[in-house]
């Protein structure tokens, strides 16, 4: 199947900063194309391109669109294919589509010096004070079965992951994200984690803790040469027609579908 339009600007991932990108664009003699893989697009990217479009800028909000490949064509264009065999062409591509980015980026061969660490996490208080509990999931993606190599897929098994493995450990934040998370699917040891962590905010040896609910997940950036997880902002630009965006810790693009499946799903697990 061939492209059907060529867009002068396609932007890849619905959500967040994709909204922020819209907001900023102005020109409205060019052709503006966002995509989503969900079926729903997500709130914030619609209220962003329904003002777009009232400034005049000519965009398409395209749900149910999940790119799988991204490559330049024997045009010099970049093109865009989904598993359906959908292709969008474009003349710039940002893409800011959460995990998918890096996979994309990969793809074409840059940013081989990152990998993703899924972690989940959840919000408590103890009395009137409240503290979070970030954890490491060992999932590397969320439409596929957990497997006992996932996390060695994370470490890239074929590039020799000890060394990976022995400098995240020298971080004392890689630590305990890598430990909390083996130790949170031990339901007594995940209690006694949960319950040093509320003595630090409360005097009580035997304080109530109130669990307010799970955290939205995340994929977080780590730099394999420096074994930390980038806290800012991590833009890879290849060429001046294209962009991968990482946002900064904690400012990750999500869904509300896939927000409100993975807090269902937390809250059956932690009863």
């Amino acid at each position: 199947m061939s492209a059907t339009r060529i867009y002068d600007q396609l932007i890849i991932g619905g959500g967040r900063y994709a909204a922020s990108l819209l907001n900023q664009t102005t020109a409205s003699d060019q052709t503006l194309a966002v995509t989503d893989r969900q079926l729903a697009f997500p709130k914030v990217g619609v209220e962003a391109g329904t003002a777009a479009q009232q400034r005049g800028v000519q965009c398409e909000l395209l749900a149910g669109m999940h790119v799988v490949d991204l490559r330049y064509d024997s045009q010099g264009l970049l093109l865009a294919k989904t598993p359906q065999g959908k292709q969008l062409q474009a003349k710039k591509v940002t893409v800011v589509a959460g995990a998918s980015t890096l996979e994309l980026a990969h793809r074409m061969g840059y940013g081989l010096e990152y990998f993703l660490l899924p972690v989940k996490g959840f919000s408590f208080a103890v009395g009137e004070q409240q503290d979070r509990v970030r954890y490491f999931t060992f999932r590397t993606h969320p439409d596929q079965p957990l497997s006992s190599l996932d996390f060695w897929r994370l470490l890239r098994l074929h590039t020799n992951p000890l060394p990976v493995l022995m400098s995240l450990l020298k971080s004392a934040g890689m630590r305990r994200l890598l430990l909390t998370g083996m130790g949170y699917r031990l339901p007594w040891i995940k209690d006694r984690l949960l319950a040093r962590r509320a003595q630090k905010l409360s005097a009580e040896a035997n304080a109530e803790i109130t669990i307010l609910g799970p955290l939205p997940p995340e994929q977080q950036l780590v730099n394999r040469k420096t074994s930390q997880l980038e806290t800012q902002e991590v833009r890879l630009h290849p060429s001046e027609d294209l962009t991968f965006i990482f946002p900064a810790l904690g400012q990750h693009d999500i869904s509300e579908e896939e927000q409100n499946e993975e807090q269902q799903e937390g809250l059956s697990s932690d009863k």
